[in-house]
Parts: structure tokens; sequence; C-alpha cells
């Protein structure tokens, strides 16, 4: 039969086990804790940037379209300075199916149906 001390100190060494487990649990939930709070500050910390970087985007955007309207711009203006030539109201009217003075159209047979 086991003696009284035998018996108070497997009493002991099975107390002890879950002050062991409690002493290697902490850390690790203070390391959980830890990289959650950096991750969470990571995001926070970074948040002004992913604005800043959408914004610039946008800007970008909307460059191109000016630079692409700004080009339009100046072909139409040029177009309407050659309209402003007897030459270019001729082209101009020759394009909307216009004639001079005894000038007549030709318009030739398509090739389909032709031998």
């Amino acid at each position: 039969m086991p003696t009284r001390e035998c018996v108070s100190s497997n009493l002991v060494q099975k107390n002890a086990s879950p002050q062991v487990k409690a002493g290697k649990l902490l850390p690790a939930l203070m390391l959980l804790l830890f990289c959650v709070l950096c991750t969470w500050l990571g995001l926070m910390a970074s948040a002004p940037y992913s604005s800043a970087k959408q914004w610039h985007e946008a800007n970008e955007k909307l460059y191109q379209q000016l630079q692409t309207l700004r080009l339009q711009n100046q072909r139409r203006e040029l177009e309407l300075q050659a309209l402003q030539t007897p030459a270019g109201i001729e082209r101009a009217a020759r394009e909307l199916g216009y004639l001079r003075p005894n000038e007549y159209t030709l318009r030739l047979p398509s090739n389909s149906g032709a031998p």
C-alpha cells in the first residue's frame, strides 16, 4: 500500500501539470495577440496609401481622357480652318454629293453577276 508521502507527491505532480500548461499557453496567447495587433496596425497604416493609389489611378484615367479630347479638339480646329478656304468648301460639298455646273456623276455597275 502506498504511503501517505507517495500519494501526496503524486498529487503534487498532477497539480503541477496544469500550471506548466498555463505557463506555456500564456506566452503563446500573448504572441498571437501581438501578431493580431501588428496586422491591424499595418492595415490601418496602409489605408491612406491605398486610397491615394486609387485617387492616382482615377486621375490618370481623367488625364488620358483630357489628352484625347484635346487632340480631337485640335483636329476639329484644323478641319474648321480648312473649311474656311475655297478648296475646303469644295471638298466638303463634293463629300455631300454636290457637283459644279455642267458636271455629271459617273456611276459604274458592280461586277457581281458579270461573266
